[in-house]
């Protein structure tokens, strides 16, 4: 599996569709201004075999549900936008919507991965108001595993985002308890 959140993820996806044996999986964002928003999944062959639903949500929130024999697994491709007042309405909208995904999840013994760009670090957000980290506490509440904060725990967690003024760790990879891979690996390359 392979997760991008790009301005050229939609031209990256297609190259990797044809090139490597991926199958590509795309939440475009409703907006003709700027066609190459959204977010988008990759899954290896066979593995897109497995695909039984894709639930694409408004270019920010892409869930494929995988069945295999006896276990269920739903995969969510996250793009939350920056803390602004201006995504207020919209972060609110994508957190109630997560929510409601993983409720259902949990009802009918899926088991979850969520990835992607939360635009959220607990460690260099932490000055921000609590409202601003509340997708990340309430993976955390429903005792998601953080896989990079739980593989990188000595060192702590790599940045994923770099700008002037120093670096930030902005995306994440979560999954729920009981995991069938207890031992997802996450790394990052800078």
């Amino acid at each position: 599996m392979l997760m991008v959140c790009a301005p050229l993820a939609k031209f990256i996806y297609q190259n990797e569709h044809s090139q490597h044996n991926f199958k590509s999986y795309w939440a475009p964002f409703p907006s003709n201004s700027r066609p190459h928003d959204g977010v988008g999944l990759l899954l290896r062959h066979p593995l897109h075999k497995h695909v039984q639903k894709i639930d694409p949500w408004k270019g920010r929130l892409l869930k494929l549900d995988l069945f295999f024999h006896q276990t269920k697994i739903s995969i969510i491709s996250v793009y939350i936008p920056p803390y602004h007042s201006v995504h207020y309405k919209e972060r609110d909208a994508i957190f109630a919507q997560l929510n409601l995904w993983l409720d259902k999840a949990r009802s009918n013994n899926y088991h979850v991965v969520i990835l992607g760009d939360f635009n959220a670090d607990e460690i260099s957000h932490s000055y921000l108001p609590q409202h601003h980290l509340k997708i990340l506490r309430s993976l955390s509440s429903r005792y998601f595993t953080d896989h990079q904060s739980h593989i990188s725990s000595i060192s702590g967690p790599s940045p994923t985002f770099y700008h002037q003024n120093g670096s930030s760790r902005l995306d994440y990879i979560w999954s729920s308890p009981g995991f069938p891979a207890p031992s997802l690996f996450s790394h990052v390359e800078s």
